[in-house]
């Protein structure tokens, strides 16, 4: 092999691995293969798409500027059991999801006027796990407290 043959197959090679690379990252990362710095805001956006991924993936808040744990969010026609957003408990009600269950209750009176952000059966079941519907038993009456 000639030393311009084998400098020809050398660019090739090095022009495959340069094309395999961007594909690997743009496969991976939803990031586009060339970015375009001459147009303005377009790092900017590519930021804000990493970003974007990155807090999905790491199941942190959808929300700008927050990076707190996030916690499952699913809309009702949600099916394939994924979820469907990523919000901490301060934005999750604010987006209609309860901060509990994660389900999306927006629109329901009681869930949207509820300060503790809960939908009905959570609430229903913190409020029955703390006892408040539970009858008083026959010991309850037999305190004597001069005994």
């Amino acid at each position: 092999m000639s030393t311009k043959e084998l400098a020809y197959s050398r660019e090739n090679i090095e022009a495959e691995m340069q094309l395999t690379t961007q594909a690997h990252r743009h496969g991976h990362m939803n990031a586009p293969i060339e970015t375009r710095t001459d147009q303005p805001g377009s790092v900017q956006r590519m930021v804000r798409r990493i970003e974007s991924w990155l807090k999905h993936k790491l199941h942190r808040c959808a929300e700008d500027g927050c990076w707190a744990k996030g916690r499952d969010c699913y809309l009702p026609d949600n099916e394939d059991g994924k979820p469907d957003e990523w919000l901490c408990g301060e934005h999750s009600h604010g987006a209609g999801y309860c901060r509990s269950c994660g389900q999306f209750n927006a629109g329901i009176e009681s869930f949207d006027f509820r300060r503790n952000g809960l939908c009905d059966n959570c609430d229903y079941q913190i409020r029955a796990d703390m006892g408040e519907f539970d009858e008083p038993s026959e010991d309850d009456f037999d305190y004597d407290p001069y005994a």
